[in-house]
């Protein structure tokens, strides 16, 4: 029996375990190809359905709650001073996005640093922003390991390092780390795809970089290994049966920059043999909500690897693909009032504005073109919220003992949870805020008198500049 003020799960837990099942053991028998579209597609929307109607989250209707009063381009100005003062290494090229440095997946965040650095290039293409832009991508380019696809992280030789997954290959005054993911193919994949549609000075270098990144993941079996050839924990980014959503994004990302190239039919074949094996079609489907879970890491890989996706690809068919399983998410996810997802997700449908018009019958994009001044509208309200460097300090933080909250259960677990996205300023500190779970009460226990770690603003900067190219913020407020 349930306890008085929360719902029974079992009926609905059955529907969706039944429901995510099928998904998840049906779709991905994609070398038959009416398995996906006539069975798995609409298993895996149903538990799209599901997740939203057992959801305890409602929609983000509360005013934004701002305490820096600063308009927003100050709060920008004082994010960026401190970010190139303090978590920069290697003469500007390398970020460290936190302090006391942690090596953990540097390579996905040099890739989003390189694609806040190449968006503010192109908003107010300054002398100053054009040199960070340059060695931001010269950073990711160093990503680049001899006869591997991509490094977890490089650091000059002599920085000190976290003892985490090994340095085990050192040339020229630089260490490699090993064991990268398909997190970190992402970032790198994201950020090299932005630096060439936005960067002209490294454009050539750029797709010089993603052709060498090409022949090394097919060298490789389309597996991302280590420096011993022994393949990394999560690298798998090849068609399969139940090869990684994200993974094969990337792949086919890639394979379609490589295959604009006409001294490249290689990659243009094996294109072909994804597609023939309906993976662009699995792969659309990003990052799925198991029912009453959001793996909000799993999402922001999936935003950028359809990004990516998106802007490398020039078949009608698999744009429109990506562009509805990008607005998929972004419905899915949208009582979070996520600044970065919505926004990255307008501003990569507006880079075609050729596939948008071909493509203005479709029902999914008509409808998400249309909610656009309310949406951009929703994603302006977090970016009031930052208090800027309170808020990337962190110390302990427990608002589930707060009385002036008022609590729901989540349907799942039974776990105590609020309705509507706590403000980013009361929210546990975070690396970048948007891939972290704005519903989240309590973190960083123990930490009460000084900060157990200190972050970087690139994520408010990142939502700043897609958000001033959109026309969602007004660069004078």
């Amino acid at each position: 029996m349930a306890a008085p003020g929360r719902p029974s799960t079992a009926p609905f837990a059955l529907l969706a375990l039944a429901a995510f099942a099928a998904a998840g053991c049906v779709a991905p028998l994609h070398p038959f190809k009416w398995t996906v579209p006539a069975v798995g597609q609409p298993m895996i929307e149903s538990a799209y359905a599901v997740d939203r109607a057992m959801s305890p989250h409602r929609s983000f209707t509360r005013p934004a709650e701002p305490v820096d009063a600063r308009p927003l381009r100050e709060q920008a100005r004082e994010m960026a001073d401190d970010l190139r003062a303090r978590f920069l290494a290697d003469d500007g090229k390398l970020f460290l996005y936190q302090r006391p440095p942690a090596l953990g997946d540097m390579c996905i965040w040099q890739g989003v640093y390189t694609a806040m650095a190449s968006l503010q290039y192109a908003w107010d293409r300054s002398p100053q922003s054009l040199e960070y832009a340059e060695k931001a991508f010269d950073g990711l380019a160093m990503m680049l390991r001899p006869g591997l696809p991509v490094a977890r992280g490089v650091l000059p030789a002599g920085l000190a390092r976290d003892g985490q997954d090994p340095f085990t290959y050192s040339s020229g005054g630089y260490q490699w780390k090993e064991d990268a993911s398909i997190d970190s193919a992402s970032g790198w994949v994201f950020g090299m795809v932005l630096a060439e549609r936005l960067l002209p000075s490294r454009r050539e270098r750029a797709r010089a970089a993603l052709q060498r990144f090409t022949d090394d993941l097919i060298a490789n079996g389309f597996r991302l290994k280590n420096g011993d050839g022994s393949p990394t924990r999560f690298g798998n980014m090849g068609a399969g049966l139940l090869s990684p959503p994200p993974g094969v994004l990337l792949s086919l990302a890639v394979l379609s920059q490589c295959a604009r190239r006409a001294d490249t039919p290689r990659c243009a074949e094996l294109l072909r043999g994804f597609t023939r094996k309906r993976q662009d079609l699995w792969a659309s489907y990003a990052s799925a909500p198991i029912p009453g879970r959001h793996m909000s890491s799993n999402h922001n890989m999936a935003f950028l690897s359809l990004s990516a996706a998106l802007l490398s690809e020039d078949s009608p068919r698999r744009w429109r693909m990506y562009a509805r399983g990008m607005i998929r998410l972004a419905e899915t996810t949208e009582n979070r009032a996520n600044s970065f997802w919505i926004y990255l997700t307008y501003w990569t449908l507006e880079q075609r504005p050729d596939l948008m018009n071909r493509l203005s019958g479709d029902r999914r994009l008509a409808r998400w073109a249309t909610r656009r001044p309310a949406l951009l509208s929703l994603a302006k309200k977090p970016m009031q919220e930052f208090e800027f460097p309170a808020c990337k300090a962190a110390y302990e933080t427990l608002n589930s003992v707060r009385p002036d909250l008022e609590f729901v259960w989540n349907t799942f677990g039974h776990t105590k949870t609020v309705a509507q996205p706590l403000p980013v300023w009361q929210r546990p500190a975070a690396d970048f805020i948007w891939q972290r779970n704005p519903y989240l009460l309590d973190d960083w226990q123990g930490h009460r008198t000084s900060p157990a770690r200190e972050f970087t603003g690139l994520d408010f900067l990142l939502a700043y500049y897609l958000g001033l190219h959109l026309g969602g913020i007004n660069p004078f407020e």
